[in-house]
């Protein structure tokens, strides 16, 4: 699998420790990208009240549609992709309408992961 030649800096919000150590094991291994993990939003926005990421992958089980949506106003310069139900357009379009650049249905595959890896470089720039 190609690695991306970019990196830009990924957060990971999810409370289920395996999802996160499969995002992260994914993202890391096929893109580079330095990925910190948490969650909860609460230890989020603790640890990076004043570092910003590039990109905030976000579970719909640990993160309102709400939450979501304050999140891409506060922080303009940070890009978000929401996970969720993949059986559910309504939550899709709601995901898209606050804010989100990208959504990952669960449950996720490796090649979803690295199509939004990709994209990430085109939106960031980098």
């Amino acid at each position: 699998m190609t690695n991306l030649s970019k990196s830009w800096f990924a957060v990971i919000v999810d409370q289920n420790e395996s999802h996160r150590e499969i995002l992260n094991s994914v993202v890391a291994q096929q893109s580079g990208h330095v990925v910190a993990n948490y969650p909860n939003i609460r230890q989020y926005e603790k640890n990076f009240a004043d570092k910003k990421p590039d990109v905030v992958f976000l579970d719909s089980d640990v993160v309102s549609l709400s939450e979501l949506k304050a999140c891409t106003h506060n922080e303009s310069s940070a890009c978000y992709i929401y996970i969720g139900p993949s059986d559910n357009e309504a939550i899709i379009y709601e995901a898209f309408m606050a804010g989100a650049i990208g959504y990952i249905p669960k449950p996720f595959s490796q090649s979803t992961i690295i199509v939004t890896g990709k994209q990430m470089d085109i939106v960031t720039g980098k």
